[in-house]
């Protein structure tokens, strides 16, 4: 396999000499280069854990990773200064360890490709004479998203494969003793694909990244079989391609960060399989993958953190695979979000992979400009943009990764979605993927059931509407979102076959000014997500509520008629923000009954951009 796609010593030597973000990112591949040229070194018998497990037990934040093994540490977070260790962060330390080394193939491989340098090849050749010999003593292992060898699951095998045919297929097979070749695909590659692609079984973020493996390693070594295998199986490759994007160009698992990479997947094989077959239709999937994104950002930077993600989130962290995908398959809007990138963090460009797929032509470059309403009906979402940024989510089409958020807005940069810290911690399942957690309903002092939704998605007069009949059993819910002369008017509607008490939750980040006369109280739910409230206090409902939220000199004003506060008791009180030893601030209506008409507005007084708060 020839990777045509990528560029040579010579242009690569050019864009170093042209652009200095090139330069440093080329300096600092001969840095890695040398640094695991003279460091690397593994051991069979260290198991490989989960990497969502490697997060601070205090504030959630992830801790920092580093190359020197000293197992029964205890490791400092970085943002909060707790400390931590245990087994579970020792493991999770080893998977990050793994997980950099093999990235770091490609600094190698692009060292011997630019400079002939035979010691980075040999190095690469060290490194995989390591796995492969070692690769049968390695145990079968992992307790989250199926089972690996080196690494704790079949998702992490799959991406530490992925990694290496990228290394060595920009060595060039001609390059490498044939004998080496035949020794790493006996012993280490074709075990491999055999274990990951037994667990490719539905269509997945995951399988994606196991077919994509498969295939890499088929390509490299001209296996057609197991090409076919990887590709056109009923959850090969294209079938995932296929069915896993939705009609609206987006991921089905409605998460952006699952959408970036599950299309990161597909990006690695693309740039591989376009070199025999540049116009199967994979390519123009991947060039509507990084398209669509867009239209839900409130600015062409800012990435809502819908379902399972980070928050804040930009598009910065595309710059990689972005301009790998632009390479192969490039489009007007794509180099428009890499040309944002370069100008605001060109640092995120200070890696081998980019020096490998950029190009030194200037790209034409579609600006931001998004439409006043954008309907994404097969995916649950629209957003409006005017008369501010608010994006509606209707529910979630699959159980993988969805929050309980069905109905919810959020108003950016006020009131994001907070996403989601590391899996392992306590927080991510009692609290972030929660109902309380989002802008939305809960009933009896419960989440929304996790299950996809009947959802329906409309445009009306002004705005957007949703509508989802199994909110809850025997609950059905509609919002509505209309601009209405300069405000955003929201209006949440709950039909119920019984009574039952409602919460209606909505929060901001910012400093906030509540109205006099509250009073402490308390707020007791059915569910532990309830406990992450703090600083309860009661208004009196009688005359509305009205509440100011400033945020990095903007300022967002909520009101809620009588009408609306008159059903229930308001609330106000304080819950875990982003990362969670921070809060933002809550304005709850508890109503009870059968039918409810819940009606908020907002106004905000800019119109200028500001990042997604922390």
């Amino acid at each position: 396999m020839k990777q045509t796609y990528c560029n040579s010593a010579e242009e690569i030597l050019h864009l170093a000499a042209s652009n200095e973000v090139y330069a440093q990112a080329l300096q600092k591949a001969k840095e890695t280069d040398a640094f695991w040229r003279a460091s690397f070194q593994d051991d069979a018998g260290r198991l490989s854990g989960w990497f969502h497990n490697f997060v601070c037990p205090n504030c959630a934040m992830t801790f920092q990773q580093d190359y020197a093994w000293r197992p029964g540490r205890t490791f400092v977070c970085p943002n909060c200064g707790a400390e931590a260790s245990g087994q579970d962060l020792d493991e999770a330390w080893v998977y990050g360890y793994r997980y950099e080394a093999v990235l770091a193939l490609t600094s190698s491989a692009l060292v011997y490709r630019v400079y002939g340098d035979r010691g980075a090849l040999d190095y690469i050749i060290r490194f995989l004479d390591f796995y492969a010999d070692a690769y049968d003593s390695f145990p079968v292992h992992g307790a989250h998203a199926g089972k690996g060898k080196i690494m704790g699951q079949s998702l992490d095998e799959a991406v530490w494969a992925a990694a290496v045919m990228r290394a060595l297929s920009v060595c060039g097979r001609e390059n490498i003793p044939a004998e080496k070749l035949a020794a790493w695909r006996d012993k280490l590659f074709i075990p491999l694909a055999e274990l990951v692609g037994r667990q490719a079984n539905m269509i997945h973020n995951i399988p994606l990244w196991l077919q994509a493996a498969r295939g890499l390693i088929a390509l490299f070594y001209e296996d057609e079989a197991l090409l076919d295998d990887a590709l056109e199986s009923e959850f090969g490759i294209r079938n995932q391609a296929r069915q896993g994007y939705t009609a609206d160009g987006l991921w089905y698992e409605l998460s952006l960060g699952y959408h970036y990479y599950a299309t990161e997947a597909l990006g690695e094989f693309v740039a591989a399989y376009a070199c025999v077959r540049p116009q199967d239709e994979l390519v123009g999937l991947l060039r509507r993958a990084y398209q669509a994104p867009m239209k839900l950002s409130p600015d062409g930077w800012i990435l809502p953190s819908i379902n399972d993600m980070g928050c804040p989130t930009t598009i910065a962290g595309r710059a990689r695979a972005g301009t790998r995908a632009c390479r192969v398959a490039p489009s007007a809007e794509l180099s428009y979000q890499l040309r944002r990138i370069m100008e605001r963090e060109p640092e995120r460009f200070i890696s081998a992979e980019t020096l490998l797929y950029a190009s030194a032509a200037e790209e034409e470059a579609a600006a931001y400009n998004p439409p006043d309403v954008c309907l994404f009906p097969a995916t649950c979402l629209a957003v409006m943009n005017k008369p501010m940024y608010a994006l509606l989510k209707t529910g979630s089409l699959t159980k993988s990764h969805m929050h309980a958020d069905a109905l919810s807005v959020s108003i950016a940069p006020f009131s994001v979605d907070l996403g989601t810290p590391g899996y392992g911690h306590p927080m991510y399942g009692a609290y972030y993927r929660t109902s309380l957690c989002h802008n939305t309903i809960l009933m009896d002092g419960r989440s929304q059931p996790f299950r996809p939704q009947n959802a329906a998605l409309t445009a009306v007069h002004g705005g957007v509407s949703g509508r989802v009949k199994d909110l809850f059993d025997g609950v059905g819910g509609a919002r509505t979102l209309t601009d209405d002369g300069g405000a955003l008017r929201d209006v949440m509607e709950i039909s119920s076959e019984d009574a039952h008490q409602f919460d209606w939750i909505f929060h901001s980040a910012g400093a906030a000014r509540l109205p006099d006369g509250g009073r402490p109280s308390a707020l007791k739910g059915g569910e532990p997500s309830y406990d992450y409230l703090k600083d309860v206090m009661e208004y009196d409902p009688a005359e509305g509520f009205e509440a100011e939220f400033s945020l990095n000199g903007k300022t967002l004003t909520l009101r809620l008629p009588p009408e609306t506060t008159r059903m229930g008791r308001i609330y106000t009180a304080l819950m875990p923000g982003s990362p969670a030893n921070t809060y933002v601030t809550a304005v709850i209506l508890r109503a009870e009954g059968t039918a409810l008409r819940i009606e908020a507005v907002y106004e905000t007084n800019s119109e200028e951009e500001t990042p997604c708060p922390r």
